[in-house]
């Protein structure tokens, strides 16, 4: 990598690390958006490069994950 494209990078990076301290107020939006940023990541290699999903594995593990968060 290049010096500037790392320091930007790492710049990056903290910049995350630090934002529930610079910003209290949107702790619950921000971690909602990595959630959602880890299940586009997640559905993109299940779906998209490995092909594998389909709609009865969808089926199963929503009604798994929502049965769950009702006995959680």
């Amino acid at each position: 990598m290049k010096p500037l494209a790392t320091a930007s990078a790492l710049a990056g990076l903290m910049l995350c690390a630090a934002a529930p301290w610079l910003l209290p107020a949107l702790t619950t939006q921000l971690s909602f958006l990595w959630l959602m940023v880890l299940f586009a990541l997640t559905w993109d290699v299940t779906g998209g490069q490995m092909g594998y999903n389909s709609f009865g594995n969808i089926v199963f593990s929503a009604l798994v994950l929502r049965v769950r968060g009702r006995t959680a």
